[in-house]
């Protein structure tokens, strides 16, 4: 049993990088988002690239493609998706912090609510440190704003994953209304 699923970017028969872990909670029910870089030790790393190539001996694919893994009991990557013919939900956010030195990432989601303006939230977020501007070491950009609808988040930092659970617990308080249970 594990919280986060692993999870590779492929285009073609190489690994764009190194895996991002897909996060769940509410015991596996509720998909937290992406965190950027895995968790995992660099042999799981190195097996799942095994098993991609192993799938791309027989389909031959040539552009970006993606694997979800779950781990089993004994700690062995098993393949649970395939995503294949669009490029995948974080790849641009995952191609920037692979390209842009030491950054750890946290792609996730929230409900806006009805009236809540993309203004409002940006003021928010800055008036409490947690807005991500060049130059800055850790905070918070939004990928997508749309009130009354689900919207994606990113969290990034240089320090580790420790400073991305400390973001995102200070953005869950500050936006306690975009949380909704159930709509995540």
């Amino acid at each position: 049993y594990t919280s986060c699923s692993p999870t590779l970017y492929m285009i073609g028969n190489s690994a764009c990088g190194y895996m991002a872990d897909q996060c769940f909670g509410d015991k596996m029910r509720v998909n937290l988002g992406i965190t950027y870089p895995s968790k995992v030790p660099i042999w799981l790393f190195d097996r799942c690239v095994e098993i991609a190539k192993a799938v791309n001996a027989e389909w031959d694919l040539k552009s970006n493609w993606g694997l979800d893994f779950v781990i089993n009991q004994h700690g062995e990557p098993v393949l649970v998706d395939l995503n294949m013919g669009r490029p995948n939900g974080n790849l641009a956010l995952w191609l920037w912090a692979s390209r842009s030195g030491q950054w750890f990432f946290h792609a996730g989601r929230w409900y806006i609510p009805q009236l809540a303006s993309l203004h409002e939230t940006l003021e928010r977020l800055d008036s409490h440190g947690l807005l991500w501007t060049p130059g800055k070491a850790a905070g918070v950009f939004l990928i997508q704003h749309i009130p009354g609808h689900l919207s994606r988040y990113a969290i990034v930092c240089q320090s580790g994953h420790q400073e991305l659970t400390h973001i995102a617990e200070k953005l869950h308080d500050l936006f306690p209304e975009f949380i909704a249970e159930g709509r995540s």
